[in-house]
């Protein structure tokens, strides 16, 4: 029997020091899209303004809860961010010379802005410039997805709202942050959330679902699982069991989530594990018994023998076999690992609205100074990906 993948050791010892190498813009404009599978960080000319944030996030969380030295590379980074959306609309992206480029003001973008900035210990952006930000995509109900108002409207960034404007409400005691929590709360259990306890993702702009390009992602389903046990009012409003079941029916025989339900050939991100991970905590936390396959325990092991590398790096994606089918490594996707770690370490609500002041400080665990155990299988980045 394999020995117990160490995440918290992995995640101290291994990805932070990687990514702290290499992760970021040898100029100062903020973090790479990816690193290559030899390890090498990839410096296109464009960068994602969510790549930015979601990794200031990353670093923000680990000087909170492993007690790291990364704050000031969080807030460099945010701040970098923060400078792209001079005109007061989040760009697309960044080029190599820190430049904006494209001014959609995506709301899923805003929402990785907000979510980091909740995250550190004093505010990098001003409130007010977010709440601003966010009041150019009001709509009648919820928000536009971007500021051109096209269609389709999304599950997906009102469902990072949701999780933003929670963590703005407790790092502030702001209402207002609370209200846009509501909405979006109530977007999810009117409109997203399905009898059979599946998520849609895509609508019109009266907030009917679409025929063309519905699709259900059971990563998605697992993800409300987790938000919503952290959430009173969503826990006590929907049948989380019931979503559980509806994610994990797509469960592959190999027991990895795919991109997407009902379709046989679907490969399978690194992302949907993690969120699997998540809310197989929240069950567990909920008092349910679990599988033996779908524990915790069993579900990090997978994660650790099939995505997750010794260098700190990350396969992103499979196909339904089990053949890589990406050969670099998503910057982005350290946010997803970063939350299954945090669960993991410490399932204590997070995510749900609180009274007022930020939450209190996790508890620290203490983490073993040596290797994690890494399957002797799993790839490294540093040899190339065949």
């Amino acid at each position: 029997m394999p020995a117990a993948f160490d995440f918290s050791a992995w995640i101290r010892h291994r990805a932070l020091p990687f990514w702290r190498a290499r992760g970021l813009c040898p100029n100062g404009f903020g973090a790479v899209e990816h690193i290559r599978a030899d390890g090498s960080a990839a410096l296109y000319p464009l960068r994602r303004s969510r790549v930015h944030a979601r990794q200031a996030f990353v670093f923000a969380a680990a000087a909170r809860d492993m007690g790291t030295d990364d704050l000031p590379l969080a807030q460099h980074l945010l701040a970098f961010a923060h400078r792209t959306a001079a005109s007061g609309f989040i760009p697309i992206a960044s080029d190599n010379h820190g430049r904006p480029v494209g001014d959609a003001h995506r709301l899923y973008d805003l929402a990785f802005y907000i979510l980091a900035n909740a995250e550190c210990p004093a505010p990098v952006i001003p409130w007010d410039w977010l709440k601003q930000a966010l009041a150019k995509l009001r709509a009648p109900l919820g928000w536009w997805d971007d500021r051109l108002r096209c269609a389709p409207r999304t599950q997906n960034a009102h469902m990072h709202l949701f999780e933003a404007a929670s963590a703005a409400h407790r790092a502030t005691g702001d209402p207002d942050w609370a209200e846009v929590a509501d909405e979006c709360r109530a977007l999810f259990l009117t409109v997203f959330l399905q009898p059979d306890g599946t998520v849609l993702e895509l609508f019109d702009a009266h907030w009917r679902p679409v025929k063309q390009g519905q699709r259900v992602e059971p990563g998605h389903g697992a993800e409300w699982v987790y938000l919503g046990h952290q959430d009173p009012q969503i826990a006590a409003a929907a049948d989380l069991d019931t979503i559980f079941s509806a994610a994990t029916r797509a469960l592959g025989h190999a027991g990895f989530l795919p991109d997407q339900a009902d379709d046989p050939l679907a490969g399978r991100r690194l992302w949907p594990q993690t969120e699997l991970l998540r809310a197989a905590l929240a069950q567990r936390a909920r008092g349910r018994v679990l599988p033996p396959h779908l524990t915790p325990e069993a579900i990090i092991q997978r994660i650790a023998h099939s995505y997750l590398t010794p260098q700190g790096g990350w396969i992103d994606a499979r196909d339904h076999a089990g053949r890589i089918t990406a050969a670099h490594m998503p910057s982005s996707s350290f946010y997803h690992i970063f939350n299954a770690w945090r669960a993991w370490h410490d399932v204590q609500p997070r995510a749900g609205l609180t009274a007022g002041a930020r939450a209190s400080q996790p508890r620290r665990q203490q983490i073993p100074d040596h290797n994690p155990f890494v399957p002797p299988r799993a790839p490294s980045p540093i040899a190339p990906l065949r």
